[in-house]
C-alpha cells in the first residue's frame, strides 16, 4: 500500500486539524528542507518500522507498506478527518508520524554527519528503525525494574526523547538528576487520571507495572483491576485518542502450565495455574489484536525469573530466586521454600533492561504477525546457583542459606517451565546472560557495592 504526500504538506503552513495522528507542531519546514535533498538523490530508499519511504516524479514523498498490496494516494493526508480513517490508515500514520520526528531530531542535530540518536536519512543505512519519541512514559517507574530501566533510557542511544515520565501508585524518585524526568504518583485503577496523563505527546510506553504473583494470588480483585483492568484501559485510552503509540508490555512466563512440552517456544500455547499468569496471559491475547487492528504499535516480552533484584523481598513467589544470594552476600541468613532440585528460567536485571529497551526498536515487520517474545535466560537449578554463590563469595556465605519448603510456593513454582527455546528471541537481537556465575558478580559490582 503506497501513500503519496506532496512535500509542501509535511512542514504544516498552518494549523493542523487536533484529530489527525500525522499533527506534529514540532516539525518544521528547516527539518523538511535539509532531508529532501538526500531523498531526492537517486530516488535514495529508507525503511522505517517496514514503511519504505522513496521520492516520486511529482515531489511526492511516498510511504510504502510491504506487506499489503493495495494503493492509494491522500494528496492532503494530514487534513484527513479521524472519521475517514480506516485500520490501515491508521497503521501508516504511526510510521509517517516516526519518520517526521525523526526528520526533526536530525534537523536539530549539531553533528550533520548523522550521530546514533540522530541517523543519517539515507539508502545507505536502510533499514532505518530508530524513532524519535517526544515523550516516553515507564508505568510502574517506582520498583526496581521501573528505577533501572529510567536511569538506563536517560543514557540510551537508541531513540531520543524531550521528556521521560515515571508514574507509580507511590510517587518515584528521579534515578538521576536530569531535566528530562517527570514524576507522577498514580493509581492506574483511576482511570480518570490515567486519561488525562496519556496524550497524544506519549509515543512509547513501557508498561511494568503490575500486582505480583504471590500478591494476585491472595488478592484476586486488586491483582485483576491492576493486571488486567488498567492494562485494558491504557489500551482504550491510546485507542480512543488515536495515539501513535509503541507500548512495550512486559508479561511473565508464570502465562505458562500443566502440561508443557520439554522446550517451551514463544508459540507454545498458555494454560497458566496461578491468577498473575491469567491476567497477562489475557493481556497479551488484548495487545495482539489491538495491533493486528493498528491501534496500536504493541509488543509483549515475558521475562525470566529476575535474579539478582537489589534491595528487599517482594511478594514474587519467586522472590526465594533473589534472596538466597542477596541475603547472604550482606551476611544474613535466607530461606529456600523450595526443593534444591527445582530448576528456573533466569535472567539478570542489567540483561532484562537491556532487552527492554531492545523490544522498542523492534521494526513491526520483524515481529510478524504474533507480537509475544520470550525473552532469553539460562536454566539454573537452586543447587546450581548456590553453587556458583560459592565459587564467587566462599563457603561462608553459601552456608547461610537453609531450606524450609513452603507447599503453597512450590505448587506455583512447580508449573513455571524451565526450559525455552532462545532462537527467536536471539534472532531478533535480543541478549542472553552467558552464566548464573557472572549473574552473581554483576549484582556484586552493580549493586552490592551501593547497599
Amino acid at each position: 500500500m503506497a501513500y503519496s504526500l506532496p512535500i509542501a504538506l509535511l512542514p504544516h503552513t498552518s494549523p493542523p486539524l487536533p484529530s489527525s495522528p500525522l499533527a506534529s507542531p514540532s516539525v518544521h519546514s528547516s527539518s523538511i528542507k535539509y532531508l529532501i535533498p538526500t531523498l531526492k538523490t537517486g530516488n535514495a530508499l529508507v525503511t522505517l518500522l517496514g514503511l519504505r519511504v522513496t521520492m516520486d516524479d511529482s515531489d511526492h514523498l511516498c510511504f510504502t507498506l510491504p506487506e499489503l498490496s493495495a494503493t492509494k494516494h491522500y494528496q492532503t493526508y494530514p487534513y484527513v478527518q479521524e472519521y475517514q480513517l480506516n485500520v490501515l490508515d491508521r497503521r501508516v500514520c504511526a510510521r509517517v508520524h516516526d519518520f517526521r520526528q525523526a526528520c526533526h531530531r536530525r534537523s536539530l542535530c549539531k553533528n550533520r554527519a548523522g550521530c546514533l540518536r540522530c541517523p543519517t536519512i539515507s539508502s545507505a543505512q536502510a533499514p532505518f528503525i530508530v524513532a524519535a519519541a517526544n515523550v516516553t512514559s515507564v508505568v510502574g517507574g517506582a520498583g526496581f525494574l521501573g528505577q533501572k530501566l529510567a536511569a538506563a533510557l536517560l543514557e540510551t542511544t537508541k531513540f531520543c526523547f524531550d521528556k521521560l515520565v515515571l508514574i507509580d501508585v507511590n510517587q518515584p524518585v528521579p534515578p538521576k538528576n536530569d531535566p528530562r524526568v517527570v514524576c507522577l504518583a498514580l493509581d492506574l485503577t483511576n482511570f480518570e487520571a490515567l486519561d488525562k496523563v496519556l496524550d497524544k505527546e506519549c509515543e512509547i510506553i513501557f508498561h511494568l507495572a503490575a500486582i505480583v504473583s504471590g500478591h494476585a494470588e491472595s488478592d484476586f480483585d486488586l491483582g485483576v483491576r491492576v493486571n488486567f483492568d488498567a492494562t485494558r484501559q491504557i489500551l482504550e485510552i491510546i485507542r480512543k485518542k488515536m495515539l501513535t503509540t509503541r507500548l512495550v508490555f512486559t508479561s511473565t512466563v508464570g502465562v505458562f502450565g500443566g502440561n508443557l512440552p520439554e522446550v517451551v517456544t514463544d508459540y507454545t500455547y498458555v494454560t497458566p495455574q496461578n491468577s498473575y499468569g491469567m491476567a497477562k496471559a489475557m493481556c497479551k491475547l488484548l495487545i495482539n489484536d489491538y495491533s493486528r487492528r493498528g491501534y496500536v504499535d504493541g509488543r509483549v516480552v515475558r521475562l525470566p525469573t529476575v535474579s539478582v533484584r537489589a534491595g528487599t523481598a517482594n511478594k514474587a513467589v519467586t522472590s526465594f530466586a533473589s534472596g538466597i544470594i542477596r541475603e547472604p552476600l550482606k551476611g544474613e541468613e535466607s530461606v529456600c521454600p523450595v526443593s534444591p532440585k527445582l530448576s528456573l528460567w533466569l535472567t539478570s536485571p542489567y540483561v532484562l533492561i537491556q532487552n527492554i529497551i531492545h523490544a522498542a526498536t523492534l521494526t513491526t515487520g520483524s515481529l510478524g504477525p504474533w507480537r509475544v517474545v520470550n525473552l532469553p535466560g539460562i536454566t539454573v537449578t537452586v543447587d546450581e546457583m548456590i553453587s556458583a554463590l560459592r565459587k564467587v563469595a566462599g563457603d561462608e556465605v553459601a552456608s547461610l542459606i537453609r531450606f524450609e519448603e513452603d507447599e503453597a510456593i512450590k505448587e506455583i513454582v512447580n508449573s513455571f517451565p524451565s526450559k525455552f527455546d532462545n532462537g527467536r528471541a536471539l534472532n531478533l537481537g535480543f541478549v542472553v546472560d552467558a552464566n548464573y556465575e557472572d549473574v552473581i558478580r554483576g549484582y556484586i559490582r552493580y549493586d552490592l557495592k551501593k547497599i
